[in-house]
């Protein structure tokens, strides 16, 4: 799935540019629930 990295890019700028690090690389780990998981878990419950 598509991630505006944008967003992400300019925050690890301004990170980088007041932290006074060089050469900085990142990595962004998102973890969560699909829509049919996180249905099934209301779904169950509900009772």
């Amino acid at each position: 799935m598509p991630v505006d990295a944008t967003l992400i890019e300019s925050w690890a700028a301004q990170i980088t540019e007041s932290s006074g690090y060089a050469d900085v690389h990142h990595t962004v780990e998102l973890t969560g629930t699909c829509p049919d998981c996180l249905q099934t878990t209301h779904t169950d419950n509900a009772t």
